[in-house]
């Protein structure tokens, strides 16, 4: 996500209006379901262990509420991403939607 600086940027739409958007990247680890992380006295290989997702999103004011745009593989999880990257302790309500476009 090249060519915007870091911190608040700003965009004028088609209908002249401004709008104002982050980028901002988040990285996941979840522990894989294996049966051992041991191969006799030796810890298996961190990427046997561990799942990592790498999540850029593009955060966004529309109408004076703030909006979320994650960029993610399809492989991910809207519910993971939501639960592990946006805690409700600090978001608060979340409304959760999801546009696939194929």
């Amino acid at each position: 996500m090249s060519g915007f600086d870091l911190g608040i940027n700003e965009l004028v739409s088609g209908t002249r209006v401004p709008v104002r958007f982050l980028l901002a990247e988040g990285h996941n680890e979840r522990y894989k379901r294996k049966e051992s992380w041991f191969e006799g006295e030796e810890l298996v290989p961190k990427e046997d262990r561990i799942n990592v997702v790498k999540y850029s999103s593009i955060f966004f004011e529309y109408q004076q509420a703030v909006y979320i745009a994650p960029l993610m593989p399809f492989s991910a999880n809207l519910n993971t991403y939501c639960s592990d990257l946006l805690p409700t302790e600090i978001w608060r309500h979340i409304k959760k939607s999801l546009l696939i476009i194929s």
